[in-house]
């Protein structure tokens, strides 16, 4: 099988949480209302996958610039698909896991364009990772035109949006009549792997032009390989490296990491904690501090209060000291008899003098007091000096710590990329031997075809395979049994059309919503068959098939009369067929509980207090509150 597995969609913005999309092998449902990014999140995988115009932008994607796609193949190897949001032939492919380039400061990657005209753009990458890469097909009966089979063919048959979901066109032509030979071909090639280039047609004027065509290429990316294998030697040329312990070393290395990183933390807490407590010391010794100072204006008021009144208690004491003959209080002669009425009088002091010894003792309280702020100020410089001594040990245990994690971390990037690059070479080689086989029995074909007088008509060629449309035609008509929209659920195939009669009603004669589910149904009869035949990539994606769109509304289930049994039915069956394929579903409608247990659900909620809101993650930066 061609297995392709989209496993990661993520759109990146400055300073944005990165909208991120996990898928998984098997069937994906994508559901929630209205305007939550489903349509946005389906246009970034087709424009991921080199399709030309970028997703539509809504108010939910401003400020995002740029998108990753992640892709799964077999043997375990990763592609990353990196894309601005601007329009652009321009992009990025890794050989690594989305998770690879984010924790590499350096990731490697390959410029490459998208359009098909120009060598190694993703089509050519893609579909030569799947060996689809070269099938032709043919693409005018008149001119005798071959061409190949493109991803933007691919994508036109595995993608389904919500407007084309509905139309009464056939699923497998684009409407475009110069392109009705091209299509019928490709759809022909689908359901019998039968490749035109192996073929010599009488009506081509160069017959052989497939063939020489795709040894050229052949030759040339074994040439371009092998110059890539080249430079990759190149650069490990002179490292050290056991690969058979490398498994061993790296986890060595990750478990080291993993401790220094443990150490980190648990020293920056430490760190932290001192550093807290520090400035919690430094508070305390400057409020005592502030402390102290009024202390000391209360202590020098007290002092000057005592003074004052001892002066008046002793005031009898100072005047027999002194030679003045006049009292300093009532300013007369103290011999006078007016001298006994001086308001200075024992009683006042007797109180002043009770006054002084209440006030001494609050001075002998406060000089306690301020011991003991004093006491606890040099405590507190103490713990201040102690802390600080254990803030910088912690700080140089950090520091070192953080040296030993950037030694670590360089290391592990190294061997990591020399590992990459060693997977390469290994890739290129494989690559290579196969590729050389392939040209091996290219040639063959080549050389056998100028003796053979085996020549095919055009003509001939393009009409439909009888045993492949007749297969089509059974797998949809055992699908629309399941399904059971139709009385008659029968289907046969128009050739001519390129589309089903249900019964005896051509299938674009029913309403919006049965031709939404009949399109979806025949999209997956045909990637079913193509499967088995490894003649397409392993994808089915959908956007809308049970909530039909029209214009800026969708249509109620009443308009459309699909009713809940049908659509249960519908999930069911798309649920047993991702057995060998990856389908992703984009609707509205929740599949059923009995459901959900099989199928990889994202559902958008679009409420900021319930689940996921949306594809893009709330930016409550931009909310008014």
């Amino acid at each position: 099988m061609n297995n392709m597995i989209i496993k990661f969609l993520k759109i990146y913005g400055k300073d944005k949480e990165p909208a991120t999309l996990e898928l998984c092998k098997g069937m994906n449902v994508i559901t929630g209302s209205s305007n939550t990014g489903k349509s946005y999140a389906f246009q970034a995988l087709l424009y991921l996958l080199g399709k030309s115009s970028p997703p539509k932008s809504i108010k939910q994607s401003k400020g995002y610039t740029f998108g990753r796609l992640e892709l799964h193949f077999p043997n375990d190897l990763i592609l990353t698909i990196e894309r601005s949001l601007k329009p652009s032939n321009d992009a990025r492919l890794y050989f690594n896991s989305i998770t690879d380039i984010e924790s590499n400061t350096n990731p490697k990657y390959t410029d490459i364009k998208t359009g098909t005209t120009t060598k190694g753009n993703i089509s050519e990458q893609i579909l030569g990772i799947l060996d689809l890469y070269g099938k032709e097909i043919i693409n005018k009966v008149t001119k005798g035109e071959k061409g190949k089979v493109h991803l933007s063919d691919y994508r036109r048959l595995l993608f389904t949006d919500e407007t084309s979901i509905i139309k009464e066109e056939s699923p497998f032509l684009s409407g475009s009549f110069d392109k009705i030979t091209r299509e019928k071909s490709i759809f022909n090639y689908l359901i019998t792997a039968y490749d035109y280039g192996d073929l010599l047609l009488k009506d081509f004027p160069k017959a052989q032009a497939g063939l020489k065509s795709k040894i050229e290429y052949l030759k040339n990316s074994i040439e371009e390989d092998t110059r890539k294998i080249e430079r990759l030697k190149g650069k490990l040329e002179g490292q050290n490296i056991d690969f058979d312990l490398f498994d061993k070393e790296m986890n060595e290395l990750n478990n080291s990491l993993s401790l220094h990183q443990k150490n980190f933390s648990s020293t920056l807490k430490k760190y932290n904690k001192v550093r807290q407590s520090l400035q919690n010391f430094k508070s305390k010794l400057d409020l005592t501090g502030e402390l102290e100072k009024r202390f000391d204006l209360l202590k020098a008021q007290y002092t000057v209060d005592i003074e004052r009144m001892e002066h008046i208690v002793n005031v009898d004491q100072i005047l027999n000291d002194l030679e003045t003959t006049f009292c300093p209080h009532c300013n007369q002669e103290i011999k006078n008899s007016d001298h006994d009425n001086c308001d200075i009088t024992p009683e006042m002091q007797s109180a002043f003098e009770q006054e002084v010894n209440k006030t001494k003792k609050l001075l002998s309280d406060l000089e306690l007091a301020i011991s003991d702020v004093q006491k606890e100020r040099s405590e507190l410089s103490q713990k201040i000096s102690t802390l600080d001594g254990e803030r910088l040990t912690y700080k140089a245990q950090i520091d070192a710590i953080k040296k030993d994690l950037d030694k670590l971390e360089k290391l592990i990037s190294k061997k990591k990329n020399i590992k990459e690059d060693f997977d390469l070479i290994k890739y290129f080689e494989q690559k290579s031997k196969e590729q050389n086989e392939k040209m091996k029995i290219l040639k063959k074909k080549l050389k056998d075809s100028k003796d053979t007088s085996k020549e095919i008509k055009a003509k001939e060629v393009l009409e439909l395979d009888k045993k492949g449309t007749r297969a089509f035609e059974k797998l949809c008509t055992k699908y629309l049994k399941k399904i059971n929209l139709y009385d008659d659920n029968t289907v046969k195939f128009d050739e001519e059309k390129m589309d089903i009669v249900i019964g005896e009603e051509e299938r674009k004669t029913s309403g919006k919503g049965f031709r939404s589910i009949t399109h979806s149904t025949m999209k997956l009869s045909l990637a079913k068959l193509a499967s088995k035949l490894n003649t397409i990539p392993d994808l089915l994606v959908l956007d809308s098939p049970l909530t039909s769109y029209e214009g800026e509304r969708k249509i109620e289930e009443d308009e459309v009369k699909i009713s809940q049994t049908h659509q249960n039915a519908f999930f069911e069956l798309f649920k047993e067929s991702a057995d060998d394929i990856q389908i992703i579903i984009f609707d509205n409608k929740k599949p059923a509980k009995s459901i959900l247990k099989d199928i990889h659900l994202n559902e958008f909620t679009k409420d900021e207090a319930s689940g996921r809101y949306g594809f893009f993650p709330i930016d409550y930066s931009q909310m008014e509150f």
